[in-house]
């Protein structure tokens, strides 16, 4: 019998084995953002079971090697990974075993709760005979979902995977379909990884939220979610131009404080009168007000700008929006 024969035959009829898959490195090295830095504050994170407990049992598709196992167990390898990978992205993060309710991430300063679970971990392995040795093709689908809760609701959710495929040596009696198998996880994993931290970077809803100002010790309510709305955006002078202020109070909610609530209207950088500003008692949860002004005869065309500014102490979130004065 040829050299060929004999290696065929130990690779297709050997009885069969079990070669475990051990994990290989799923480092993330590139995360493209739109932003220069991590996403600001403290975050808790929560890892699902099924991010911790990946077991699979792969069995190849092909006749070559397809009476051996390949058992697949990453132990917190992924685990690992998933918490490296939220690291990189936010500025601080702290791992708990089960999500904060909204009054334990008040007193903790938390901006939010990273939730994350895996949706899908699919390996699959094919082998076939070359002309002198065998060789195997590795191929792994891999998703993550995300969910950031804050102490008002949901901030952001999604979702990302990798597919990502690997090719090597069948080895002597297949035991080299655990590496190859190994290779192509890791490069799913770190693909899909890479993917969910570049949309964690990249929400701009995540970042204003995560913008708003920690309240100082003793304080217990912080302000975010600042927004601005003028209407109308275009006008001539003696209309009547509105701007509608929204925003949120983080803190437990049998808690209450003073708030102050500035506008200030100015044209190309220059204030043009006195801010308005108003003082009220606020609790937890969303607030809103509106601010009305008659445009003056002569005022130059041009874009304006309301700038709201909310307080609480000397902890302050703004927002700004423009409108434009027409001939």
């Amino acid at each position: 019998m040829s050299t060929r024969g004999l290696i065929v035959l130990a690779i297709v009829a050997s009885s069969g084995c079990a070669y475990n898959v051990q994990p290989a490195s799923m480092k993330v090295v590139n995360i493209h953002s739109s932003y220069d830095s991590k996403v600001p504050g403290r975050f808790a994170v929560v890892l699902d079971d099924s991010v911790r407990n990946v077991n699979r049992e792969v069995k190849p598709s092909s006749h070559v090697c397809g009476a051996h196992r390949y058992p697949v167990s990453l132990g917190d390898a992924i685990a690992v990974s998933v918490k490296s990978t939220l690291a990189s992205v936010l500025e601080q993060t702290t791992e708990q075993a089960a999500a904060p309710t909204a009054e334990q991430m008040s007193r903790a300063g938390l901006r939010g709760v990273v939730v994350v679970k895996m949706d899908e971990f699919s390996p699959k392995l094919n082998c076939s005979m070359g002309m002198f040795a065998g060789s195997c093709s590795a191929s792994t689908d891999v998703s993550f979902g995300v969910n950031v809760r804050g102490p008002t609701g949901s901030l952001f959710a999604t979702s990302a995977g990798g597919s990502k495929s690997f090719d090597g040596d069948a080895g002597g009696v297949c035991e080299g379909g655990a590496n190859v198998l190994s290779e192509s996880i890791a490069r799913a994993t770190r693909d899909a990884l890479e993917r969910l931290a570049e949309r964690i970077s990249s929400s701009p809803a995540l970042r204003q939220v995560a913008a708003a100002r920690t309240a100082p010790e003793g304080q217990s309510l912080a302000i975010a979610n600042v927004t601005a709305a003028v209407s109308p955006r275009r006008l001539r002078g003696k209309e009547l131009v509105s701007v509608a202020v929204g925003y949120a109070v983080l803190g437990a909610a049998e808690a209450n404080a003073t708030v102050r609530e500035t506008l200030s209207l100015s044209f190309e950088g220059e204030a043009l009168d006195q801010p308005h500003s108003t003082e009220v008692v606020r609790s937890a949860g969303s607030h809103k007000f509106d601010y009305s002004r008659q445009i003056p005869t002569g005022a130059p065309p041009g874009t304006y700008r309301f700038r709201a500014e909310v307080c609480i102490g000397k902890v302050c979130s703004s927002a700004s929006d423009t409108f434009v004065i027409t001939q």
